[in-house]
C-alpha cells in the first residue's frame, strides 16, 4: 500500500499508511538497546511474490531477531516492514531494473557508517530507520554543486563536517520517524555521527559492483 509521499526529485521521503514501520520500530526498539550488533544480507528474487514467507529471509532474519531477544513477532513485524518497502522500492524503479535481483539488508549498528556527505553510485537506494537517529540528506536546492565537484577533483582532504559546512552551509534534514528514505543519484546524505544503537532495513539492486 503506498504511503504518504514526499518527494524532492532525486529524494523520497514516505511513510506507510498502515503502520507497518511503527510497528517495527516499537517492537525492536524494546530490545535493541541489549542486542548484539549484526548485519545480515540476503538476495530476494525479481519475482519473489512475498517476503514474509521467504524461507531464507525468515532463516537469516530469524537467527538476528532470536539472538536479540525478540520473539517470533519480532520477525514477523521486521518481514512486514521489509515487504512494504520493497514494494515501494519496486515501483521506483526504472523499467531497465525491474527484472534485476534486489539485496535485503538488515543491521543493528552502534558505529558511524558513511560520516562523509555523499551520493551512492547505485540507480536507487532505499533505507528505513527502525531504531535511532536517522540517516541525513541535503535538499538538493542548497547543495554548492560547483563546490561539491571542485572539491570531491581537486580539494584537499578535510574532515566531513568542515567539507559539509562548504557543500551544504544551510544544514541537512533528518528523516522523520516511520519514514522510508528512498534515494537516487546525485542524492547527498550522511550518516548520522554517533554510535547510538540503530537497527537498519536496506534495499538495493543486486550489483555488487556498484552497491557500497
Amino acid at each position: 500500500m503506498m504511503g504518504f509521499v514526499m518527494s524532492t526529485g532525486t529524494i523520497s521521503i514516505v511513510k506507510p499508511r498502515n503502520g507497518t514501520l511503527e510497528r517495527a520500530s516499537s517492537a525492536w526498539g524494546r530490545v535493541a538497546q541489549r542486542a548484539p550488533t549484526f548485519d545480515v544480507r540476503i538476495v530476494v528474487r525479481s519475482k519473489e511474490q512475498n517476503l514474509i514467507e521467504n524461507p531464507e529471509a525468515r532463516e537469516a532474519f530469524g537467527s538476528a531477531c532470536q539472538c536479540s531477544g525478540g520473539q517470533e513477532q519480532l520477525l514477523d513485524l521486521t518481514l512486514e516492514a521489509a515487504e512494504w518497502l520493497r514494494r515501494e522500492f519496486q515501483t521506483r524503479l526504472s523499467e531497465s531494473n525491474q527484472e534485476k535481483d534486489l539485496e535485503l539488508r538488515l543491521a543493528l549498528i552502534r558505529r558511524t557508517q558513511c560520516p562523509k556527505l555523499h551520493f551512492d553510485k547505485v540507480d536507487l537506494r532505499a533505507l528505513a530507520t527502525l531504531v535511532g537517529p536517522s540517516t541525513m540528506w541535503a535538499p538538493e536546492e542548497t547543495v554548492d554543486w560547483g563546490k561539491f565537484r571542485d572539491l570531491q577533483e581537486r580539494g584537499p582532504p578535510m574532515e566531513p563536517l568542515e567539507f559539509e559546512s562548504k557543500v551544504a552551509p544551510n544544514g541537512l534534514t533528518a528523516t522523520p520517524d516511520f519514514h522510508a528514505l528512498f534515494l537516487s543519484p546525485p542524492a547527498l546524505h550522511r550518516s548520522p555521527h554517533t554510535s547510538d544503537t540503530r537497527v537498519l532495513l536496506q534495499f538495493d539492486i543486486r550489483d555488487l559492483r556498484s552497491i557500497r
